[in-house]
C-alpha cells in the first residue's frame, strides 16, 4: 500500500506520535534509498516496487521535498495470521500478546471459544492464532412408544367371542441431548436426559371363557354346569349324549342290553364312576348324575370307554 502524495517524512500507526521504545529490537527493519530528482516519499517507494501497509512505521530523512535523495528506514508491524472457523486472514500488529492483539483488532471471543496458542502467549513473525468457535445447544428428540396388547380372560362372554376393553394408544418418550459444535460442525452429542412425556396406553382385549353349546343337546342347564366344573367342552358331553342315547336317560344298550342310560354305561362302571363324582348309589337313570359322571370321566382319562 502507497502513502499518500504529499507525505515527506513519517508515516506512524494512527494514535502513535513517536516510536515504541522496543520497536528496533521487536520489528524487522527494512532500509531503501530514494534517488535524487524525487520529491515524494510515495514516488521514492514506487520506484522500488516497496509496499508500505497501514500498521508499518516509515522514517525518512531527509526530507525528500530537497530532491536530494533520502534514506527510507521500515519499521514492518508483525504479521499474524488468524485462522478463525476455518477463514484465513494475515494481520499486521504492533501488539506484544495474543490477547493484546484481538483487543487491538477487536476479535471477539466467546465464553466456550478455544483460542490457540494461548492469550498470554507471545506474537512472533507468522504466528498462526487458531480459533475454534464453539457453541453448545439442547435438542429434544421425540420417539414414539408401542403400546402392549394385553389378552384377558372373560368368564362372562361366550367363547370364541372377544371384545376390545380398552383402546391401545401410543406413547412419546423424550431424550434430550447436549450437541457441542467445532466451527459449525457437530463434534459430540450427550444424552443428559430421558423421560416418558405421554405414557402408552395398554390395548386390553377380553376373550369369552364362557362355555356355550352349539350343537344338538337336552339337558343344557346340566350340561354346562358339568363342563365348567371338570373344565371340558359342552359340545363333547352332548355329542356323546346324543350319539349313545338320543338324549334319553331311560335307554338300554341294543347289545344284549348290557348298557344303560344317557351315556350307556355298564353297570360296573358305572357304579365305580358313579362313586367318584359323588353320586354313590344313584341310579343309572338319573340323567343329572349320567351327565355330571360322564364329565368326571371325560376330564380323568376315560375317554376310550366310547369308542
Amino acid at each position: 500500500m502507497k502513502s499518500s502524495g504529499g507525505l515527506k517524512s513519517q508515516i506512524s500507526l494512527p494514535g502513535r506520535n513517536v516510536l515504541p521504545r522496543d520497536l528496533r529490537t521487536n520489528s524487522e527493519i527494512e532500509i531503501y534509498y530514494g534517488k535524487p530528482g524525487i520529491f515524494y516519499l510515495d514516488k521514492m517507494l514506487g520506484s522500488q516496487n516497496v509496499i508500505v501497509y497501514p500498521e508499518d512505521i516509515v522514517q525518512v530523512f531527509p526530507d525528500p521535498s530537497l530532491g536530494i535523495g533520502a534514506k527510507i528506514t521500515i519499521y514492518r508491524a508483525t504479521p499474524v495470521v488468524v485462522n478463525d472457523a476455518g477463514a484465513r486472514k494475515v494481520y499486521r500488529t504492533w501488539a506484544k500478546t495474543v490477547q493484546e492483539f484481538l483487543d487491538e483488532k477487536a476479535i471477539e471471543i466467546g465464553n466456550t471459544d478455544i483460542v490457540e496458542p494461548k492469550q498470554e502467549t507471545f506474537l512472533s513473525k507468522n504466528m498462526e492464532i487458531r480459533i475454534t468457535r464453539v457453541s453448545e445447544t439442547t435438542f429434544a428428540e421425540k420417539i414414539g412408544l408401542d403400546f402392549k396388547k394385553i389378552k384377558q380372560d372373560d368368564p362372562n362372554l361366550e367363547k370364541g367371542k372377544t371384545r376390545i376393553v380398552q383402546v391401545g394408544k401410543p406413547g412419546i418418550k423424550e431424550r434430550i441431548y447436549r450437541i457441542r459444535r467445532e466451527n459449525g460442525k457437530e463434534v459430540s452429542r450427550v444424552l443428559v436426559k430421558e423421560q416418558v412425556v405421554v405414557p402408552p396406553q395398554d390395548e386390553i382385549t377380553a376373550y369369552g371363557t364362557k362355555k356355550v353349546i352349539t350343537v344338538r343337546c337336552k339337558y343344557n342347564d346340566w350340561v354346562l354346569e358339568a363342563a365348567n366344573k371338570y373344565s371340558i367342552e359342552p359340545d363333547d358331553l352332548c355329542r356323546l349324549m346324543m350319539k349313545e342315547s338320543n338324549g334319553n336317560p331311560d335307554s338300554v344298550g341294543f347289545w344284549g342290553g348290557s348298557t344303560y342310560g344317557l351315556f350307556q354305561y355298564k353297570i360296573g362302571f358305572w357304579d365305580f364312576a358313579s362313586a367318584k363324582a359323588g353320586f354313590y348309589g344313584v341310579s343309572w337313570r338319573d340323567p343329572r348324575a349320567q351327565i355330571f359322571t360322564t364329565a368326571w370321566a371325560l376330564a380323568n382319562g376315560y375317554r376310550k370307554r366310547w369308542p
